[in-house]
């Protein structure tokens, strides 16, 4: 996709880059590696506060490029609720806030293949719903939820842009069409730092946690 949007030559066999190519750009950049999630505690183990220090460091000189940015922030959470021990059954649920105290409309997902009324007159009118085959968060549902609920939400509460959106490193978020609808939209996306939500996300930290 960024070749194509990019107008380059694509020397790949059919438009995909191949294992081989693959081996060779880990050889190239030996600062990356494989993660296994299972060693995802030991990750978030290893993040420093000079790691977190850089990271705020970094985002500070970003925002001082941006002209008039709006001090309304904002924060997404995403919470899945398995409702038993089978994976495929997942209701997730989006909420998002703001640093001036406003919720956007939530939105919930189902593993339905259609809503049908019962479902919609159970949920609030401003929030929206969206169905994925197993009730996670997913590209498709994630990119609906930003370009036909909380874009038309920001116009409505007429919200000066350009505004900051804080994501996390969930996959639903890291796509080209959304980096580019809200690059138009003047929606600055800025990934917390990696493995670091567990203390650094502000909807974790101030409003999801145990009382």
């Amino acid at each position: 996709m960024l070749i194509k949007k990019l107008d380059r030559d694509n020397p790949f066999t059919n438009g995909r880059p191949g294992r081989h190519w693959y081996q060779a750009f880990l050889k190239r950049n030996p600062e990356l590696s494989q993660r296994v999630s299972q060693n995802l505690t030991r990750i978030r183990a290893g993040v420093t506060e000079e790691n977190i220090q850089k990271w705020f460091d970094e985002i500070t000189e970003h925002f001082k490029t941006i002209e008039n940015l709006s001090d309304v922030v904002k924060n997404t959470k995403i919470v899945h609720n398995i409702i038993n021990s089978s994976e495929k059954e997942n209701i997730t649920a989006l909420i998002m806030a703001n640093a001036a105290d406003q919720m956007a409309p939530p939105m919930v997902v189902v593993n339905l293949k259609r809503l049908g009324k019962t479902l919609r007159e159970s949920v609030p009118p401003s929030w929206a719903i969206g169905k994925s085959e197993n009730g996670w968060m997913t590209n498709q549902t994630f990119y609906e939820y930003i370009t036909g609920v909380f874009y038309p939400w920001l116009i409505e509460s007429k919200i000066q842009f350009p505004i900051v959106l804080y994501l996390d490193g969930h996959v639903s978020h890291l796509t080209l069409p959304l980096s580019e609808f809200c690059m138009k939209k003047r929606i600055e996306l800025v990934a917390l730092y990696p493995n670091s939500t567990h203390f650094l996300q502000p909807m974790d930290v101030a409003l999801f946690h145990p009382p």
